[in-house]
Formats: structure tokens, C-alpha cells, sequence
């Protein structure tokens, strides 16, 4: 059975997960007897930690290095040097990076991965039976077939699917479905940590939301522990606690959401955060655009890696490597100038926070129409049902809307409440349970950030 955790509440525990000066390096090799040139340096002397229940989001461009790391943590691939100290139930505390198989399969049941791909991650020749009870079987956690299926069952209701499609293959789900499949199947050993593999990035944005809902609602209930993989800052700035920007192997920022999104001390942070869009079309969006090139990690730059492309780099970037150093209390920054520089946060100017009743801002609403077939916020219809299939419950329906402006009041018990707030423009639905208690106010997601 699924054993809840202080259900209702996220609670921050002790240090879990311990990355240590983690490498991994993949030779290129040329010629007939495949010599080795030199290294592709993937993750280069990476080091954090994650907590107990806490969600550690990474993010960075394509080709950083953040899938790899995931992998390595997952020992999906064994890594080329570093230590990753992992904390079991008993307390103990086990190197994975030095483990072989035998020891790997004895604590592999206490943590998992969520892949990328819903559609290449499920095997199409498996039923979802037959998925969700492989980890089951191989973790040797259930022997007798009625105890795995009514596990199997547990996990799919948990996730929000019909147990009538036990036996229904992949090919007869949609993307948003399949994703739920494979978080069923990260759930069935019980675990401790789960790796999110740009875990909603293939998806629409609709689904994305109930998706990360879903996540953060196993979280509370299951006190589990998340690293989000993403290259969505928007997304990450919802789900995670704290961030982690990677660029060329390494880890150059790292902090909590609000001060990484709100005061950077990175200069490439800043860049990716001006990269994200608002809302607001009165609001012109300020992005700095990056000169050049990424670097390449088989033959990194000297110095900091960062420097051929950043406005701020004078001659000790061109030649000494910056050190990881705490520029504020839990704030760190890979950079010879953290302390000095005054870098610009909240990505294309914030997103027009806290305007009048005439400010029009474009988003999502989420609605429990209960028997009402029409959703309206100040007597405005929405524009277009975007999915009418069922989400969290057989009430639930998500519509898009092109006009809601701040401080809306539901106009029938169970509507959406929409409002702006401070600088990112939220869509809150009012959740009911199937007993009539009174609704309480859900946030779906971020429109400001997922359009």
C-alpha cells in the first residue's frame, strides 16, 4: 500500500541527495581502432544537495548537461567521478556512484525516473497492468498477482486514471494519459526521490498544468522529493523550491525560486530569465541577447566558460576559472563578479503586475462548472473549451479565455476565480469534494509564464 506523509502539508526534512564534485565524461573516439581524442565533458564538477520533500528544479539550455546528471544520479549511466551520497529509511547514507549492480538493485526501489517522452518511454507491447507492476516484480516488493493488481489499481486511481483500462496498451492513451502512466509506474516502488525528466515539455500546455498539479499534490501527500529537470523557467519557477542553472556541465547559480527569479547573480541567469514572456502586451519585453555560441564541452573556453558571451566579462574571466562561492545566506554563483554586479530579474519586465481593471491580460481559467455548461467571469463567455474531457474529477473542464481582468468574482458557486496578482497574472479554481464541503482555492498554473 501507498504509505501518505503528513498529507496536506510539504514538509522540508534533512539533506537526501548529496552530489559531490560529480563528472561525467564521454570519450570521442576516432580512427579504425577507435582511439580516444579527447572527452566530452557533460557534467563537469557538479555539486549540490536536495532535501527531504523538497522539489530542486535545473534548469539551463539544451545540451547542459541536466539530463545527464539525472541519469547519472539515477545510475541510468555510471558517471566518470564524484560521489553521490544517497539517505535510505534506516537512516544510513550509501555512495550510488560507487555501487555495482548487486548493491544497485538492493536500494534502486528508493528512488526512480519520470521520462521526457510519454510515448517512447512506455513499452507498446506492455499493458498498463504490465507497467505499473514491472518495477512491482522487479523490486521484489509483491510476490502473489492479487496483491500486485490491486497495487497496480491503488496507483492508477492515485494518478487520476480509469481502472477500467487495466488492460488497454499505450497506443490507446493520449499524452497527458501516458504521462500518467509512467508517474504511476515511478510511484510503485514507494520511493523516495523521483527524477522529473523535463517531465511535462512534451506536452500541450493545458495538460502541462494538470500534470505539475498532480506532481505537487503527490508531493504533499506522499512527502516525496523531486528534481525537476526543465528548460522552462516559467514552470520551474511554479513547482521548485529551489534552482539550479547549469550551463556547458557545470552549475553556475543556484538558490530559491524567489531570490534566483527575483535578484540573479549570474549573468547568464539573467539572460534566460529575460527570455520569458509576459502577458501584458503594453508591457515591451527587454531580452538580452546572448553573442555566439554555446561553448563546446569537449573544448571549453579557458577561465569562466561563460565569458565569450557575456557583457560583463573583463580580463580575470578570460583566464581564471570563477570560484563557487556563497554570495548571500543560501545563494551561490559561479562568478568573479556575483557581489558587484546589479543583474535584472523577473524576465520581460515582470509581467505588468497589479494594473487597473482595464488591463487585459490573455490566460487560461480553470473551471468545476458542476452542471453549469457555460463558464462566465464578469458576464464574459469564454472563448473556446480547450478540453472537455474530465481532469481531477468528472466535473472539471478547462477553458480558454481571451479577456479576464484582475479581482473577478465567481459568478456561480464552484466558477473560477481569476485575479492578478503582484507580477504574475494566476488562474485559481474553486475545488469541490464529491461530499458538497465547501470549495477551496486551487491554483492551476501561471498563464503569465505557460503561454
Amino acid at each position: 500500500m501507498l504509505e501518505p506523509q503528513n498529507a496536506g502539508s510539504k514538509q522540508i526534512g534533512d539533506v537526501l541527495l548529496e552530489v559531490r564534485s560529480l563528472k561525467k565524461h564521454f570519450p570521442i573516439e576516432k580512427g579504425f581502432f577507435r582511439t580516444v581524442q579527447g572527452h566530452v565533458k557533460a557534467v563537469d564538477d557538479v555539486s549540490f544537495t536536495v532535501h527531504e520533500g523538497e522539489t530542486f528544479g535545473l534548469v539551463g539550455e539544451s545540451g547542459s548537461g541536466k539530463t545527464t546528471l539525472g541519469r547519472c544520479i539515477v545510475r541510468g549511466i555510471t558517471p566518470t567521478d564524484g560521489q553521490i551520497f544517497f539517505r535510505l529509511p534506516d537512516g544510513s547514507e550509501v555512495d550510488l556512484a560507487s555501487l555495482d549492480k548487486r548493491g544497485l538493485r538492493n536500494v534502486r526501489r528508493h528512488f526512480h525516473m519520470i521520462f521526457q517522452d510519454p510515448y517512447a518511454s512506455l513499452d507498446p507491447r506492455m499493458t498498463v497492468l504490465d507497467i505499473i507492476a514491472e518495477p512491482i516484480r522487479n523490486n521484489k516488493i509483491l510476490a502473489d498477482s492479487r496483491e500486485i493488481q490491486e497495487r497496480v489499481m491503488e496507483l492508477m486511481d492515485v494518478v487520476g486514471l480509469d481502472i477500467r483500462h487495466l488492460n488497454r496498451y499505450p497506443h490507446a492513451f493520449s499524452g497527458g494519459q501516458r504521462q500518467r502512466i509512467g508517474i504511476a509506474r515511478s510511484l510503485a516502488p514507494n520511493p523516495r526521490l523521483i527524477v522529473c525528466d523535463e517531465a511535462v515539455s512534451a506536452l500541450d500546455v493545458s495538460i502541462q498544468a494538470q500534470i505539475l498539479n498532480l506532481l505537487e499534490d503527490l508531493q504533499e501527500q506522499y512527502n516525496l522529493t523531486f528534481l525537476f529537470i526543465a528548460h522552462d523557467l516559467s514552470v520551474v519557477e511554479h513547482i521548485a523550491d529551489r534552482v539550479g542553472v547549469m550551463y556547458v556541465g557545470q552549475l553556475v547559480e543556484m538558490a530559491s525560486t524567489e531570490a534566483l527569479f527575483t535578484r540573479p547573480k549570474h549573468p547568464y541567469t539573467e539572460a534566460l530569465l529575460s527570455a520569458v514572456p509576459t502577458t501584458d502586451p503594453e508591457v515591451k519585453m527587454d531580452r538580452i541577447i546572448l553573442p555566439g555560441e554555446v561553448a563546446n564541452p569537449a573544448a571549453p573556453p579557458a577561465g569562466c566558460y561563460f565569458h565569450p558571451r557575456c557583457q560583463y566579462a573583463r580580463d580575470i574571466c578570460k583566464t581564471d576559472k570563477p570560484q563557487w562561492t556563497e554570495v548571500q545566506v543560501g545563494h551561490y554563483a559561479a562568478c568573479h563578479f556575483a557581489k558587484e554586479l546589479d543583474l535584472r530579474g523577473g524576465g520581460g519586465g515582470g509581467g505588468g503586475g497589479g494594473g487597473g481593471a482595464n488591463n487585459i491580460v490573455y490566460g487560461f481559467a480553470a473551471c468545476f462548472y458542476l452542471g453549469i455548461h457555460d463558464c462566465r467571469c464578469r458576464n464574459r463567455p469564454c472563448d473556446g473549451l480547450v478540453n472537455p474531457s474530465g481532469i481531477l474529477g468528472s466535473h472539471h473542464a478547462l477553458f480558454q479565455v481571451s479577456r479576464i481582468y484582475p479581482a473577478t468574482s465567481p459568478t456561480a458557486a464552484g466558477m473560477a476565480c481569476c485575479f492578478l496578482a503582484q507580477k504574475s497574472f494566476r488562474s485559481i479554481a474553486v475545488r469541490r469534494g464529491h461530499d458538497g464541503a465547501a470549495g477551496r482555492a486551487y491554483p492551476i498554473f501561471r498563464a503569465q509564464r505557460l503561454l
